[in-house]
């Protein structure tokens, strides 16, 4: 499927692809505009500042790129709420998790230099690291720079110890210290679930393989070569920085700037630099002239590990990939901490986009940079290009299903957020019910259907279930595991007395303010946080059906390693 078509075009701007050639490159501290898009950025200037006032953002940053050339380059607003400083093109911002692209190429720079290797056991490097897990003995033997950098080794998102919740003064050795006090939400290596943590723990590996400081070592190997002289993951040098947004949110008044997760999160960066390297990696590796990184090390990124038949979207190591206008697109986007990013780029198409803004408030993220690319393609290419030529899919053969089998298989199923899907039975049909119309699987394997919905056709894969293991569900395109949660056949839990104590609602603080609520209740003889079952593992710890931890052991409770209060007013949102 198409990305990009599915996203709502409301800043599609029809007009203004004629471009006049006798135009002049306008080239200040504040933009550079080739000339043959002249006509097509004044008209998407109109619709960036629309935005911002509509949702209130202070300021962005765009730039548009081709391997050799800067097709836009433009900063907008101001680097604080009170307008007093104009963002451009060399205005520092923290671009949060597109920082893991750049630590997952440091790696990949270490691998180049034989100082590391992508599939020995992390043990070799960090022998006395270890973190808690239901499901093997030392599963820290089992995980690679491989599986951390590609969100497979089966950690949560947050650490007890510099988190998206803390104020960002922790150090980022006690962060990854932190790390083993944290459980799995997973068996090592059995899917994707983006987490902070393993890209962290594979930059204190780089730190500790290479001797230097993991800011540094980036520095020197990636970010200076690459000619991102102001770029920095070191969290010191940024609080001096003079042209430096800063983070805004609509909820509290203030944003920590540093954030504790030095890899994952932790660089600041501009859209001049940021433009370099999305130049560097359409030219496959090379900075100008001068190779930087083998073809084939490069091409690893965006290899999706152990992907399925089916799947078209995914992530490699560092960067997410899926298909769009018959080729695919790379790309890695942030969000905390006051900001969003987005940078996104075309191989075959050579072309690509980053956007940074100092608001994490907009919903603007995704839809305004893919919106300018497609402008850009148009503009360039007289029409967008077409989907790959294909016929109408034929799907295999329906085959029948024993309607016991089916009925099993009836529930919710939670989705790696904490969101979820209904999978019902009515009428003697297996469905999912999006509305109020059901739309049956058709069963073309005993394991594997498809459902339609509207002019889609999702594949689904439903794995035989261990003993005594929950039934899953895994959505082929992008191999998104679904854990089965509760339904109406399920026999009733203990009820047990001891856990009186633990219901009752809690709520959770970011920055030190308040940031949500949960309720812990009992129903059918279980525990339940919200609608997720909970599973006690030892008395007072539990676990949900998609891996999260509830833990009430210590004075302070946590819910995926947050801490807890008891008993406060309910706010919108949870961790």
């Amino acid at each position: 499927m198409d990305r990009l078509r599915r996203v709502l075009r409301t800043l599609r701007t029809g007009a203004a692809l004629a471009v006049g050639a006798a135009l002049i490159v306008t080239h200040t501290h504040a933009q550079t505009v080739a000339p043959e898009h002249a006509t097509l950025v004044a008209s998407l200037r109109d619709s960036v500042r629309n935005i911002m006032a509509a949702q209130d953002i202070p300021g962005i940053a765009i730039a548009v790129v081709d391997p050799d050339r800067i097709l836009w380059m433009e900063g907008f607003g101001a680097t604080d709420a009170d307008g007093a400083t104009p963002v451009t093109p060399v205005t520092l911002f923290s671009v949060q998790s597109m920082s893991k692209t750049f630590t997952a190429l440091a790696v990949l720079t270490a691998v180049r230099d034989g100082l590391l290797d992508l599939d020995t056991p992390i043990t070799e490097y960090l022998p006395a690291f270890s973190v808690n897990s239901r499901y093997e003995e030392r599963p820290e033997a089992k995980m690679t720079l491989r599986l951390l950098l590609s969100h497979r080794a089966g950690f949560t998102h947050e650490a007890p110890v510099g988190n998206n919740y803390a104020d960002g003064g922790q150090p980022f050795a006690e962060h990854v210290a932190s790390i083993s006090r944290t459980w799995l939400r997973f068996p090592v290596g059995q899917r994707y679930s983006y987490s902070n943590l393993g890209i962290d723990l594979a930059g204190h590996i780089l730190e500790i393989r290479s001797g230097v400081p993991f800011a540094r070592y980036v520095e020197e190997k990636v970010l200076h070569p690459l000619g991102m002289t102001s770029s920095t993951f070191d969290q010191d040098s940024i609080g001096r920085v003079v042209d430096r947004a800063i983070g805004h949110t609509r909820d509290r008044d203030s944003v920590p700037w540093r954030v504790p997760m030095v890899a994952a999160g932790g660089l600041y960066s501009n859209v001049t630099e940021l433009a370099r390297w999305i130049q560097f990696a359409l030219g496959g590796g090379t900075a100008g002239a001068e190779p930087r990184i083998s073809r084939t090390l490069l091409d690893e990124m965006r290899v999706i590990p152990g992907r399925l038949p089916r799947q078209t979207h995914g992530y490699g190591l560092g960067i997410a990939t899926g298909p769009s206008f018959g080729t695919y697109a790379l790309e890695h986007g942030g969000g905390g901490f006051g900001f969003l990013s987005l940078m996104q780029w075309y191989p075959e198409l050579g072309i690509g986009i980053v956007m940074l803004t100092n608001s994490s408030s907009h919903r603007y993220q995704r839809r305004l940079p893919e919106t300018i690319l497609e402008a850009f393609l148009r503009a360039r290419l007289g029409a967008l290009p077409e989907e790959a030529a294909s016929t109408e899919e034929v799907p295999p053969p329906a085959i029948d299903v024993e309607p016991s089998r089916l009925r099993r298989l009836a529930g919710q199923y939670l989705y790696g957020s904490g969101g979820y899907m209904l999978v019902e039975w009515e009428d003697g049909r297996l469905g999912v019910k999006p509305s109020n119309t059901l739309r049956p699987f058709t069963f073309v394997a005993d394991d594997e259907a498809y459902v339609d919905q509207g002019p889609a056709r999702f594949y689904y894969l439903f794995p035989p279930a261990p003993e005594r293991a929950a039934q899953q569900v895994v959505r082929e395109y992008d191999a998104t595991v679904l854990d089965y949660n509760v339904g109406a056949d399920d026999p009733p839990g203990p009820d047990l007395a001891a856990w009186e104590p633990y219901v009752g609602k809690y709520a959770y603080r970011a920055f030190g303010h308040p940031a949500g609520s949960f309720e812990v209740h009992r129903r059918g003889g279980y525990l339940f946080l919200d609608h997720m079952k909970l599973t006690e593992y030892v008395p007072g710890l539990f676990f949900t059906a998609n891996g999260e931890a509830l833990d009430f052991r210590e004075p302070v409770p946590t819910w995926r390693n947050i801490p807890l209060e008891r008993d406060v007013a309910e706010s919108a949102e949870r961790p």
